[in-house]
């Protein structure tokens, strides 16, 4: 989290595209998500296209009716808008970066980026400025619950003697 203008969205834009021709895996995806597509187009694909430049020589190109960029070893990096989350069902992702979360409808993140993660064990990048922290708080707590007994006891093992004394306590 930090100020606007801070050069996030440069900063990811660009580890997009080194992921993508770095990725060992087969046809890797990746994505740049904003909550509109036209912001998507507007704030980083001038910067996508930049990064670019060096691969042209190599077979690089971007597609700008798709708002895609393809890399010679089948890499694609592509930017999507979260006010048309449908446009997301059914792909994979072995990277994406969410602009301005808190903007985004959460059930974007639920029920489209993380199964799509899910299948290549991709990774996410939460990016945004003072409003993104309260929805990160939010997600935090909403994952919380997911986390077994166990894994907290093995975080915390004085969580386990607080249990059994308060089990003393009781009888």
């Amino acid at each position: 989290m930090t100020h606007r203008r801070a050069g996030k969205t440069v900063a990811c834009i660009e580890e997009l595209h080194r992921a993508a021709t770095a990725c060992p895996s087969l046809r890797p995806r990746f994505a740049y998500l904003a909550p509109f597509l036209r912001q998507s187009k507007a704030v980083a694909w001038d910067y996508l296209r930049a990064a670019i430049a060096r691969g042209r020589a190599v077979g690089a190109s971007a597609h700008e009716g798709e708002l895609r960029v393809d890399y010679p070893n089948g890499g694609q990096v592509r930017l999507y808008g979260a006010d048309n989350p449908d446009a997301m069902r059914g792909i994979y992702l072995d990277g994406i970066v969410l602009d301005e979360y808190a903007d985004m409808d959460p059930r974007v993140w639920s029920e489209i980026i993380r199964p799509a993660l899910a299948d290549r064990r991709g990774w996410a990048v939460f990016i945004g400025t003072l409003g993104f922290f309260s929805a990160c708080m939010f997600l935090f707590l909403r994952l919380l619950p997911a986390v077994s007994i166990s894994e907290l006891k093995t975080l915390l093992p004085e969580a386990e003697v607080t249990v059994e004394h308060e089990a003393e306590v009781h009888h």
